[in-house]
């Protein structure tokens, strides 16, 4: 009798640090794939967002680059153009 109550007691003891471990490890699984996507989404939010000031920029940069030049043109002496 004695035999069959340490036995029952280990295998309970065995399914239980099983599922402790399994439990773990899922969730630690879990925190990883979370960290993953928020990194990559960080990262895209980032991308995103320097493409655009840049773009916003260079077309800013081009754009009051040729709006001078028409100043330029029509009056050669006009503050910041290039002296001949």
């Amino acid at each position: 009798m004695v035999v069959i109550v340490v036995v029952v007691a280990v295998v309970v003891v065995v399914v239980v640090v099983v599922v402790v471990v399994v439990v773990v490890v899922v969730a630690a699984a879990v925190v990883v794939v979370v960290i993953v996507v928020v990194t990559v989404v960080v990262v895209v939010i980032v991308v995103v967002v320097v493409v655009v000031i840049v773009t916003v920029v260079v077309v800013f940069l081009t754009t009051m680059h040729g709006w001078k030049n028409k100043i330029c043109q029509r009056n050669p002496l006009h503050h910041g153009c290039p002296s001949k």
